[in-house]
């Protein structure tokens, strides 16, 4: 095996952590352990894209800059019609994954599934949940059981854990969502990129879907790209109950 094709397949056991998968066997990483961690995923994501520059560089790091100005992840209404549910529950990278199939990377950069995770627990349709262990882990609530997502067991080395799956239609959803979606991926500067910025039509029925979902305040500030008074001065100029939105426990 050249040098090259070593980098190649340490590539491919790198991308396999960052997407949650065991390289070993190819089975799912159980929700709370270390390598689950989405700190960890995300220096995998950027191992992983050194090395890309190596193979590319035919096996030595290029000492040009990376290239620079590709767009953030957004898709046209054209790539998403093509986008098509699988016929079976999948694990939420292998979601991303179908999302991501429609990305041009030289282009655009690729969705994360963090990214979509962190859309779910924000909308109550996935929550933190403790186990006896004292790890954490995220599982559907009755909300997002509702949409689809499921719980599946798999037997690990030395014992048996949970993975979230997303039925047919809970990959829908998603897809039928991307705009609130890709709005939380543009956030930068904790959430204030759209500060300033008028309200549109869409802003505002997403407001007051989340808040008649009973999402926090806090979630829905970083969502949307606002600060939190900013949120809480649109409330009161649409004349909307914010209650729920403070109170975690409606969710």
């Amino acid at each position: 095996m050249t040098e090259l094709e070593k980098i190649e397949y340490t590539k491919g056991f790198v991308d396999k952590l960052a997407e949650g998968i065991n390289p070993i066997d190819g089975t799912p990483i159980a929700e709370g352990d270390l390598l689950n961690n989405v700190r960890i995923s995300r220096c995998m994501y950027y191992v992983s894209d050194i090395l890309r520059r190596v193979i590319e560089n035919g096996g030595t790091e290029s000492k040009k800059p990376a290239k620079r100005g590709r767009a953030p992840f957004a898709l046209d209404s054209s790539a998403r019609r093509e986008l098509t549910p699988a016929d079976e529950p999948l694990r939420i990278s292998q979601v991303t994954s179908l999302i991501n199939e429609r990305v041009d990377p030289e282009t655009m950069k690729s969705l994360r599934s963090g990214v979509i995770t962190r859309w779910l627990l924000g909308i109550g349709a996935l929550e933190q949940v403790q186990l006896p262990s004292g790890k954490t882990t995220r599982l559907p609530t009755p909300q997002g059981r509702g949409l689809g997502l499921i719980t599946q067991e798999f037997q690990g080395e030395n014992s048996v854990y949970s993975v979230v799956l997303y039925k047919p239609e809970a990959q829908q959803f998603i897809f039928d969502n991307l705009d609130a979606i890709e709005q939380l991926n543009r956030e930068k500067s904790g959430g204030r990129e759209n500060g300033g910025k008028p309200w549109s039509t869409q802003d505002d029925e997403t407001l007051g879907t989340f808040v008649r979902e009973g999402v926090e305040k806090t979630e829905i500030a970083r969502t949307l790209g606002r600060t939190v008074g900013a949120v809480t001065s649109r409330l009161k100029r649409l004349g909307i109950d914010d209650s729920a939105g403070n109170d975690p426990q409606k969710q």
